[in-house]
């Protein structure tokens, strides 16, 4: 049994073919293997891979920093990946979401602190699978038409900057609503961070949790709902695509 100070026991064992599982003694959805451990805890599959991938594989990336990769990769207006993907350019220049094109025609989605201090950033295709900047750390990325955070009456959570530019999409780009990707499941500090939105916007009516509409999905909109404590006048919603799909699927559709 694990327990560190202030935080809930936890019950290891080991299972006949060798592998060790977990159990949280006070939550009944927080069980499983070691991945499940660290999924559950806020790092994507792309964090764990870069964790415990050989070191071979991720030293030329190591090697420079992320912020010296963001620098390198150049601001674009429409990147093609994107305009591939049913995002239009129109949705583009109304939300103006801090984006950046590498060489290699990735899309780069900054993610900020509450301090508006860049953190690192979401890596999304053509040449590979989504993945999060080595050496950065998932905060928020917002994408939003407002020019004022004090006209922001909404905020939509979802798992994907891609995610978020789509849904933004989908409800025709609303000035009071900022779209909000974690990159995966919501980590504590993200959490804090909607938390502290939640508290600090003056005009805020609703939370929207908007993860892709599978049981992961729900698992990461759960975790947001058992952590942030919204003020009374600022309502929660769930808000699923339908048939296990997420809202890029629907754009193209």
């Amino acid at each position: 049994m694990l327990r560190a100070d202030g935080q809930p026991k936890l019950v290891l064992g080991k299972r006949g073919n060798g592998h060790w599982v977990y159990f949280n003694t006070q939550d009944n959805t927080d069980n499983g293997t070691i991945i499940d451990f660290m999924v559950n805890r806020g790092l994507t599959f792309a964090d764990i891979r870069d964790r415990f991938a050989p070191s071979q594989t991720t030293a030329p990336q190591a090697a420079a920093s992320f912020r010296d990769t963001w620098k390198a990769a150049k601001p674009h207006p429409a990147p093609p990946w994107l305009i591939s993907r049913g995002i239009t350019a129109h949705t583009l220049k109304t939300t103006r979401p801090t984006i950046r094109c590498d060489r290699n025609g990735r899309v780069l989605f900054a993610h900020r602190d509450r301090h508006r201090s860049l953190t690192g950033f979401e890596i999304a295709p053509p040449d590979g699978p989504r993945r999060f900047a080595t050496g950065g750390t998932r905060a928020l990325c917002a994408i939003h038409a407002a020019t004022q955070a004090a006209s922001l009456r909404a905020l939509v959570v979802t798992e994907s900057g891609l995610d978020a530019l789509s849904i933004a999409q989908l409800e025709h780009c609303p000035p009071d609503h900022a779209f909000l990707s974690t990159a995966g499941a919501p980590s504590r500090s993200q959490c804090a961070q909607i938390q502290h939105a939640a508290n600090i916007l003056p005009n805020l009516e609703a939370l929207v949790l908007a993860q892709d509409g599978d049981e992961a999905g729900d698992r990461q909109g759960e975790a947001i709902r058992k952590a942030v404590v919204l003020p009374d006048h600022v309502r929660l919603e769930r808000r699923r695509p339908p048939d296990s799909m997420d809202w890029n699927d629907i754009v193209r559709e």
